[in-house]
């Protein structure tokens, strides 16, 4: 049902902005380029959701059209909480799930199961090097459809990654004697039944290995390190190992090595700026090119900064050359983590693991959006994808006297609300009145943020609406007493 409030409209704010993100690219004009404005608190608080403190975000650089779609995070805080994380462009929450103390999460996206859009992540517990936890999968009412963990070994935290016919891969650590074995497995996410289990050492020499050997009683010696799993565009894998510095496309049924790309048994020519250290996340693009996160340190520092890098990989003549490189203005040296993935139009979206940065690439190369965590925050992986939702709960309100914390202006209440999770939302209409049954529409705002703040006349009950774009509501919050609402 389309809404008309009848009386006065409130411009509070960015109009839409989340919508838009949601729905399609957002024009932010041409080379505009400046440093953040003062970061303030590095950690989010808002009056009707006082259970999350999410960190802040600060953008450092737009240009011009950004491919659509929202921005998906995992920070591991020193400062605010833990866990899974949506934004828009301009840094605003949209939805955040807080994790008990002690736990993170990792590889947060937006992955389709059974044809439908969920999100899926992994949460658990941090191991030097690793993870142990489960997968996490979410339907678009935020809903958990599958929780997965088993297998043999640590359900990792490196991939998760759904595949067409229903199944999931994952990376899972085992420690044999002083050995420290990475086992692909491939999963029925329905049944949790296995399909596929690969094991590195079965396959890969340790003499391949640039990971030193630790000392005696030092701890198992991680020598292979798996770090990606990915449907290749033929049906079989390919797997990044890190501590190899090296990239294997294997045999999905049997398991055998089909080539090695990078590191000291390399089937390809690997031209001098095409080599990569100590990478992350390959992914095959559209063009047939292979996307990698150099890292370019490790145990070594092999490189000055590390970079996303976009490969072309001739498998007939076993060549590879660069294709595109993207640098951080910055020049991030990254040690631990990081992504790049293909976004419409060649474009790429990389995140820079270890360090707080995230940025967009238009298909020349060129930096179009930059934005930071704030409070010594990282995500392991960083994601930009098209995503709606609608949450099963509703909008959440806080009620403060006066209007903007003057609480002198008696005859005037402000009106806090949120809605964490829901993608849609371009408005919020407050009614109010003398009665519970008796309220009429008496603003119209603009969404704000995750938190929009409305001042209206005081009235002894309020309820707020969530309006799409075309004044269609979404959602109601209960109605309130404001009496008892109030807060000093």
């Amino acid at each position: 049902m389309a809404v008309r409030p009848t009386r006065r409209e409130l411009l509070v704010g960015g109009a839409g902005l989340a919508a838009a993100a949601a729905l399609g690219g957002v024009d932010y004009g041409v080379a505009a380029h400046s440093a953040a404005p003062a970061q303030g608190p590095a950690v989010r608080s808002y009056l009707s959701r006082t259970d999350l403190r999410p960190p802040a975000i600060s953008v450092k650089v737009v240009r011009g059209i950004l491919s659509p779609g929202l921005l998906l995070l995992t920070p591991t805080s020193s400062s605010g909480q833990h866990g899974p994380m949506i934004i828009d462009e301009t840094g605003e929450v949209l939805w955040f799930r807080p994790l008990p103390a002690g736990q993170t999460a990792t590889n947060f996206q937006v992955q389709t199961y059974r044809g439908e859009p969920v999100l899926t992540w992994w949460e658990g517990k941090l191991i030097t090097g690793y993870g142990s936890g489960e997968y996490v999968v979410l339907d678009r009412g935020y809903r958990e459809l599958a929780r997965l963990s088993g297998g043999p070994g640590s359900t990792d935290l490196h991939e998760f990654q759904l595949t067409d016919a229903g199944t999931a891969l994952s990376t899972n650590y085992q420690q044999t004697g002083d050995l420290l074995d990475c086992v692909i497995r491939e999963v029925d996410v329905a049944t949790g039944r296995p399909v596929v289990q690969w094991r590195a050492s079965d396959h890969v020499s340790l003499s391949e290995s640039y990971q030193p050997r630790p000392g005696q009683g030092a701890g198992p010696w991680d020598f292979f390190h798996a770090n990606a799993v990915a449907v290749d565009s033929d049906g079989n894998l390919l797997i990044s190992s890190r501590h190899l510095s090296t990239v294997l496309k294997v045999h999905r049924r049997t398991g055998a090595v089909i080539w090695r790309l990078g590191g000291k048994r390399s089937d390809f020519r690997v031209a001098g700026d095409a080599r990569f250290h100590w990478q992350h996340d390959v992914r095959r693009r559209s063009d047939g090119t292979l996307s990698v996160f150099d890292n370019g340190a490790g145990a070594t520092t092999d490189e000055k900064q590390s970079r996303g890098l976009i490969l072309d990989v001739d498998e007939s003549a076993r060549t590879a050359t660069v294709r595109r490189q993207l640098l951080h203005p910055s020049a991030l040296s990254v040690q631990t983590q990081g992504s790049v993935r293909e976004l419409p139009g060649a474009a790429s979206f990389v995140g820079w693991g270890q360090q707080p940065y995230f940025s967009e690439y238009a298909c020349d190369g060129s930096l179009r959006y930059d934005a930071q965590l704030l409070g010594g925050n990282y995500s392991y992986r960083a994601f930009r994808a098209n995503f709606e939702a609608a949450p099963i709960d509703t909008p959440a309100v806080a009620i403060t006297p006066g209007a903007g914390g003057d609480h002198t202006r008696t005859g005037e209440m402000t009106v806090h609300v949120s809605w964490n999770g829901a993608t849609r939302i371009a408005r919020w209409m407050v009614r109010s009145g003398p009665g519970a049954d008796a309220l009429t529409a008496v603003a119209l705002a603009h969404r704000s943020g995750f938190e929009t703040p409305i001042t209206v006349e005081r009235a002894r009950f309020v309820a707020i609406d969530a309006l799409d774009s075309h004044n269609e509501v979404l959602g109601s919050s209960a109605t309130i007493t404001v009496a008892s609402a109030l807060r000093a």
